[in-house]
């Protein structure tokens, strides 16, 4: 936790890639959201949010830091799910929406991740393989790969952007 609060202190704009991992389901819902991803910089930090109850304080307040552009997509989902884990946060910036403001072109702000990445140009290389089960405790690389791989690419077009 402190690596991550840090990073950010290095960098020109605190920027925060977020993203959330379910288990599959039909729909999102608070009891299957099983990982929070934040990364910044060169860290990442995932929260299990099973024991999310050890962070709760941590996450307040690091989520209530205005000084920090939380970047992710489904963010209204994300502060509906977080409100269970860190109290009154707000949320932050839709992806597509901060990319369409800040490169002025109001028309890509429903283009997908791998759009928005070759827009900024970054070359985005999607995870290949199966999903995994985020209920489990212990994760592979390969798997902790795929976690990070949104999170970290919210950060890098948010950062660029």
């Amino acid at each position: 936790m402190d690596e991550l609060k840090s990073s950010l202190r290095t960098l020109p704009r605190p920027v925060v890639g977020m993203d959330i991992k379910y288990v599959p389901n039909h729909r999102p819902s608070h009891s299957s959201a099983k990982l929070l991803i934040l990364y910044a910089g060169t860290r990442c930090l995932i929260i299990q949010l099973c024991s999310s109850g050890k962070y709760a304080e941590f996450l307040n307040s690091f989520l209530a830091n205005e000084t920090i552009c939380f970047v992710g997509t489904g963010m209204r989902n994300m502060v509906d799910v977080l409100k269970l884990y860190a109290g009154n946060w707000l949320g932050g910036a839709e992806l597509g929406h901060l990319a369409a403001r800040i490169l002025k072109k109001p028309n890509i702000e429903r283009h997908g991740l791998q759009d928005l990445a070759g827009l900024v140009a970054v070359d985005i290389k999607q995870p290949i393989g199966q999903c995994p089960n985020w209920n489990a405790t212990v994760f592979s690389h390969e798997e902790i790969k795929d976690a990070v791989h949104d999170a970290r690419t919210y950060y890098v077009i948010g950062i660029i952007s």
